[in-house]
């Protein structure tokens, strides 16, 4: 019970802050070539990466709360997460199953990093090629020759990772020196008490962050279409703007205050054509009747 009204309360507070995520929304490492590709799956594997490193880097950030003493707590959270939240069930499913085989293996903050770069290179060579794989930024294995020599290897003309380089790749990329404050935001405080949820909310219920130069590898998988935060290095566009407490500006710049508005005046819009409506038909019905007073 105490779950179901901490995420009422969450859908609640999303609700009334207008932060739901639109159409139009322009991301800074995850922008698709066109609709549909990269964007929202791109990104959350593109934090949960962060969060690894960032775990591994301050290994005590977690202490006196309910993961503490968790080997590998950001990907407890994610199986978690993936599996409730996460739009694409079957992406769910694939994830859940490779969480389920290995997961219990990981032991210390290296193996978190490590395992969930093998898994998102994993979802790459599944997924390349497939229709939700951009053309521009197709599917690969991830760190590329270009971006890592030292992290590809052959031995007997096979090709192999060298894992220790890979680590300290990781390491780097999604390291605090190389996360670019332009695009974080402080959220706004919320206010000391809200209306209960319960009885007002209406339930309403990719691997290549930066590209080959400068954006990341394309490994995300896509959900079936379905009715801050730091940001990469990378390049530059509108992403999120805030203007204050319930006014969070996505894509377009509309936010819950210009959405009341439009439904106000299309309310309005729509009671003045029936005020005109009824006008001229009891104007008309005068004129008839006046007409047929003159014929008599």
């Amino acid at each position: 019970h105490t779950h179901t009204h901490t995420v009422v309360y969450f859908l609640f507070y999303l609700q009334i802050s207008g932060v739901f995520l639109g159409a139009e929304l322009r991301w800074v490492g995850c922008q698709g070539s066109r609709a549909g590709f990269r964007g929202y799956p791109c990104s959350l594997w593109t934090l949960f990466h962060v969060l690894t490193v960032q775990h591994d880097a301050t290994p005590t950030s977690l202490d006196n709360t309910v993961l503490e003493g968790e080997a590998a707590p950001v990907l407890q959270v994610m199986r978690r997460y993936i599996r409730t939240f996460f739009g694409c069930e079957e992406c769910g499913r694939h994830f859940d199953a490779a969480a389920a085989l290995s997961l219990d293996q990981v032991k210390n903050g290296d193996q978190q990093i490590l395992w969930l770069w093998n898994q998102h290179n994993r979802v790459n060579s599944r997924l390349a090629g497939a229709l939700s794989d951009d053309p521009l930024f197709p599917k690969a294995p991830w760190p590329s020759p270009a971006l890592c020599p030292s992290c590809h290897e052959e031995k007997n003309g096979v090709h192999v990772w060298n894992q220790n380089h890979v680590l300290g790749f990781l390491r780097h990329h999604y390291g605090a020196s190389n996360l670019s404050p332009s695009y974080s935001l402080t959220p706004p405080l919320l206010p000391a008490a809200l209306p209960d949820p319960v009885r007002t909310i209406q339930p309403q219920v990719e691997h290549r962050g930066a590209a080959e130069g400068g954006a990341e590898g394309n490994a995300e998988e896509q959900p079936e279409p379905r009715p801050g935060h730091p940001a990469l290095r990378g390049k530059p566009e509108e992403v999120l703007e805030r203007g204050g407490w319930g006014v969070w500006v996505l894509g377009l710049g509309f936010n819950s205050v210009d959405m009341s508005l439009c439904v106000v005046l299309y309310a309005c819009s729509c009671l003045f054509l029936m005020l005109l409506f009824f006008f001229f038909k009891f104007r008309s019905r005068r004129w008839k009747l006046r007409r047929s007073h003159l014929h008599v």
